[in-house]
């Protein structure tokens, strides 16, 4: 691939765009990131609620940690929502082309996303062929803007608008504020054919939903105010509260994750047993 110069020593290269017009109302953002390590690094990967596909193109790819050890993922993947944090084994030398949907934006390009939950897979299992063509296609661009203008095409050419989308879009974010049965009637829906409606285009619940993003909503602030104060305007009942729903999603307590001070919010360089022994 004749892709422009990464990192030449031990660093990251991210670049990442907004999406084209079109595809403002489904994909948050489109990025293309280069890495080089001294050595593999095992990081635990926070659930945002999301779906995301990557594409890889390093001589090793990154593996996915599970009881019955390190799985490789494909070279194109979509990783499904999840509620829980994730390890993940991260090669010396990484550079991937990803995508980040909004929330229940997923539906419009891979149909059902309950059935992606809490696992990555194979693009090829979800558009055949044409995942293959768009990884050729990808290796053949000579430069970043290429490569996210190919990634949008593909994006286009499988974009299928679904019945509800609009309400659950805005179901997605008022779940962050308003218990899970006044959302249910500010979109018109029975409860229980909104928590339907809501799992198929986002893969989680409407009430684990709204979990995974109160924490994110606690990963913005905890840095930067008290705990009670953020427990108070997150919309915990105190911070005792925040502490179990945050320790639930992440796998450490509020105070153990700002110890590990982490570069980035939602990845957490630790070792695996670390983690475990907290939960």
């Amino acid at each position: 691939m004749g892709l422009a110069k990464g990192p030449e020593r031990d660093g990251t290269n991210m670049f990442s765009r907004p999406p084209c017009f079109a595809l403002v109302p489904f994909v948050q953002t489109l990025w293309v990131n280069e890495s080089i390590r001294a050595s593999c690094a095992t990081e635990y990967v926070l659930p945002t609620g999301a779906v995301h596909m990557v594409i890889s193109f390093a001589p090793q790819r990154p593996s996915i940690l599970t009881p019955r050890g390190a799985q490789e993922i494909p070279v194109a993947t979509v990783g499904g929502p999840r509620d829980q944090s994730y390890g993940r084994l991260v090669p010396t030398v990484s550079h991937s082309i990803g995508v980040q949907f909004h929330a229940g934006a997923a539906q419009a390009f891979f149909g059902n996303v309950g059935d992606l939950t809490a696992a990555h897979h194979d693009l090829r299992d979800l558009w055949g062929r044409e995942a293959d063509d768009l990884v050729d296609r990808l290796a053949r661009c000579t430069t970043r803007h290429a490569q996210l203008d190919e990634v949008e095409a593909a994006l286009l050419r499988r974009l299928r608008g679904f019945a509800h989308f609009c309400r659950v879009r805005h179901a997605a974010q008022q779940l962050e504020r308003l218990p899970v049965r006044h959302v249910a009637a500010e979109v018109n829906m029975s409860h229980r054919h909104f928590v339907a409606v809501f799992k198929e285009a986002t893969g989680l619940s409407p009430k684990v939903y709204a979990r995974v993003r109160r924490v994110q909503a606690v990963l913005d602030r905890i840095a930067s105010a008290p705990m009670a104060q953020v427990a108070a305007d997150v919309g915990f009942s105190d911070q005792a509260h925040m502490s179990r729903e945050f320790g639930r999603v992440v796998g450490v307590s509020p105070t153990q994750y700002l110890a590990v001070a982490p570069t980035a919010p939602n990845h957490l360089s630790w070792k695996v047993n670390f983690l475990q022994d907290d939960e």
